[in-house]
């Protein structure tokens, strides 16, 4: 095994020995390269010992899989050991949330075939079925994991993956994968697994190597120049959108705010100005106004959204309360502090009401309004809100980004006040879970 690690070798020797002796269940192991891994056990195994199937090599107009399938792979030889792998290509084919409960659904009915059944999926897709298959994962008898020299290479393991925020953590993975997936076209066009990889850069790029910029702008380059060739529609606003955010992460902001206004101009000529859509797109605009600091601007468009969530009764949907937050946050930055309380309070009070005063997003909304009289110079009603939101955290058990961010406003307001002391102590607690979550510093 002169190219893997002691620790692989390790992992398919057991692998092997459960295979040698565990003759009915799930197994699961998880590789970058599964292939190469499949190829290892056939060698080392026998090749008449194992069915195997490359969800790769199935066609996708077959589409999504289904417990005939795991019956017909079955039968195909007297193995008893049957590796189906690469699944998480079916949820880049239909969709993570549609395949995750697909095969939790179909748990039983797989164990009823009798055999031994070995899944291979990505980092990312394991992480997904831990989460979100609870029967199915609760079914796995035994879990191998395997470091693919390809993935240490491209910089992204350097993050302490198990320390990262759960929402980050799945979607470096997803991000990592995608990536993958575009490097291996061979210049085959995909427009929609660009632009999968475009929105996740999104939400990601702040735990992500700056040099990520690289392989991002030549997609969003790509996709811009198809669209820029098609009459676009309705049904392509969303990934306009994600176009447009992605020029926005790029510093490149003109060429952001031309797409944020053909899709409004786009969704006022079809639907109206009282419809859903504009709402939402009025959001999304808004973005841009953000980041080249026009919060007066930005400010009448998250009006004007509000208004049309609140005419359809949908002012505290998800969408409605990330617009009344992006609104206030505007007006904070215009030195609007009463009206950034307004609103602040309404959606505490909400929000207390419909999940309880430990909300995670509570939290959120403390530190808030905390940073909102800090701003005033009123640093005792800063202090409470800040512990306010510490109590939550504490409770939730969630260390994050916003967790240090809220020790570091406590440093801050102790700084402020002359006490030194206090302020070293959340300074470096501040730090620590800088270190914990992201392993850089």
């Amino acid at each position: 095994m002169e190219n893997d690690t002691q620790k692989n070798e390790e992992q398919l020797e057991m692998l092997l020995m459960t295979l040698e002796e565990v003759r009915h269940g799930i197994c699961l192991f998880q590789s970058e390269n599964q292939a190469k891994r499949v190829a290892l056990i056939q060698k080392r195994f026998g090749k008449e010992k194992v069915i195997t199937r490359n969800i790769a090599e199935e066609d996708e107009v077959v589409g999504m899989v289904s417990a005939q399938d795991f019956r017909r792979w079955a039968s195909q030889s007297e193995a008893n050991v049957v590796i189906v792998y690469n699944i998480q290509l079916l949820g880049i084919r239909f969709g993570d949330e549609a395949v995750i409960e697909k095969l939790n659904f179909m748990r039983d009915q797989i164990l009823a075939i009798g055999k031994l059944f070995v899944f291979g999926v990505s980092h990312y897709f394991h992480l997904l079925l831990s989460r979100n298959a609870r029967d199915l994962y609760s079914g796995i008898l035994y879990q191998f994991a395997f470091q693919d020299a390809d993935e240490i290479s491209n910089g992204l393991r350097s993050y302490h993956m198990a320390a990262v925020s759960g929402d980050d953590t799945l979607a470096i993975e997803r991000y990592r994968e995608i990536k993958e997936r575009i490097q291996n076209y061979n210049g085959k066009q995909d427009s929609s697994i660009d632009l999968s990889c475009m929105d996740i850069w999104n939400h990601v790029r702040h735990v992500l190597p700056y040099e990520e910029r690289e392989f991002i702008k030549p997609l969003a380059e790509k996709t811009e120049q198809q669209y820029k060739e098609k009459e676009i529609g309705i049904k392509d606003v969303e990934n306009i959108w994600i176009l447009a955010g992605t020029w926005i992460g790029l510093e490149e902001f003109d060429r952001s705010v031309l797409w944020y206004e053909r899709v409004r101009c786009l969704v006022k000529e079809k639907l109206g100005e009282e419809h859903l859509l504009y709402a939402d797109t009025l959001v999304e605009y808004a973005n841009y106004f953000q980041a080249v600091d026009d919060y007066m601007a930005g400010e009448k468009f998250y009006e004007q959204a509000i208004r049309i969530y609140g005419e359809k009764n949908m002012e505290y949907t998800a969408k409605g309360r990330a617009a009344l937050i992006q609104q206030a946050a505007a007006c904070q930055a215009q030195y609007k502090f009463a009206e950034a309380l307004e609103i602040y309070s309404k959606l505490l009070n909400y929000q207390n009401e419909t999940y309880g005063k430990y909300y995670y997003g509570n939290a959120e909304l403390y530190n808030d309004i905390g940073t909102l009289y800090s701003m005033q110079g009123d640093l005792s009603k800063g202090l409470s809100h800040y512990k306010k939101a510490l109590e939550i955290l504490e409770i939730t058990g969630k260390k994050s980004e916003l967790l240090a961010c809220i020790y570091k406003n406590i440093c801050s307001v102790y700084l402020n006040g002359g006490s030194g002391k206090e302020a070293w102590k959340y300074s470096k607690m501040a730090k620590r879970v800088i270190e914990e979550i992201y392993d850089t510093i």
